[in-house]
């Protein structure tokens, strides 16, 4: 099929379903797989949750050791843990890079949350439209949804159902790739200054006066920092955990849209279009 011209699937005039006309009842399925797999909705749900918690505390934690430590203050004890003295420098350009760092979070995170704000007020037009479309096609109204009735649940998968291995890539495509702009735009720039604080604590502080990290790679590296600083600071223990869950979480996503973005490139020459109105025809043939 060639990559130029009119696709077919925008000829299809086709009108908008709504649940009203649907009743969501008759499409429970009661298997041991599907129960599963609306368990696991709760647990995505409850990671989502929790990087938010996560972000906000390491925000506070970091920015109540800047307020704790001292200007040209060697990096021992708590200060060493997240990079916010000065390594003894007396160079303002070196104190400033580790100043800033707090600062550069609160900003990512304030944006993290406006994002949601919008794609919240997004959702609750669709929620209130009503129509089964729009709803999957948004992580918050479906999630409405899904949350609150284990039949919602099975009429999504339903529909997200098809024996064509092109629409089942396009669907693992588009809800892979319709959180990119937060990803790379709120929490990139957070998660960058915390895997640089990581590897400030695996590779250049000094934990005690004999004790000395001396490789990112070494596990064994980590758990001595991380056992030395729970002793010592327990705030600076807890930002460092945090740190690496959110480093952590954001490197599993984005190595999933690299994968939906690999997937999407030949998945090109058959939509020709929006990938999102692509999928809401889809729906609504069903």
């Amino acid at each position: 099929m060639p990559c130029c011209g009119r696709a077919s699937w925008k000829d299809d005039a086709l009108p908008g379903h709504q649940f009203k006309d649907v009743d969501v009842d008759d499409f429970v399925d009661r298997s041991c797989l599907t129960r599963l797999r609306y368990g696991w909705v709760f647990l995505v749900t409850l990671k989502a949750v929790l990087i938010y918690i996560a972000d906000l505390a390491i925000t506070v934690l970091m920015f109540a050791i800047l307020a704790s430590s001292t200007p040209g203050e060697c990096n021992t004890g708590a200060s060493l843990g997240i990079g916010l003295t000065f390594r003894c420098s007396t160079k303002s350009s070196d104190s400033a890079i580790y100043v800033w760092r707090p600062y550069i979070i609160l900003a990512s995170v304030l944006f993290s949350f406006l994002l949601l704000f919008l794609d919240w007020r997004k959702a609750l037009g669709i929620i209130k439209s009503g129509y089964i479309a729009e709803a999957l096609t948004s992580s918050i109204a479906s999630r409405y949804y899904v949350l609150r009735s284990y039949p919602h649940f099975c009429f999504f998968q339903k529909l997200k159902q098809s024996r064509k291995m092109k629409d089942q890539l396009t669907f693992f495509v588009f809800f892979m790739l319709r959180g990119w702009k937060k990803l790379m735009f709120a929490e990139l720039p957070r998660t960058f200054i915390n895997a640089w604080t990581i590897k400030d604590i695996l590779t250049t502080a000094q934990l005690t006066s004999v004790d000395k990290i001396t490789g990112l790679t070494s596990l064994d590296a980590y758990l001595t920092a991380y056992r030395t600083l729970f002793t010592s600071d327990l705030a600076v223990a807890a930002t460092l955990a945090l740190q690496t869950f959110t480093v952590l979480m954001w490197a599993i996503s984005f190595t999933g849209i690299v994968i939906a973005f690999v997937i999407y490139i030949p998945l090109l020459c058959e939509i020709r279009g929006n990938l999102k109105e692509y999928c809401v025809r889809k729906v609504d043939k069903r």
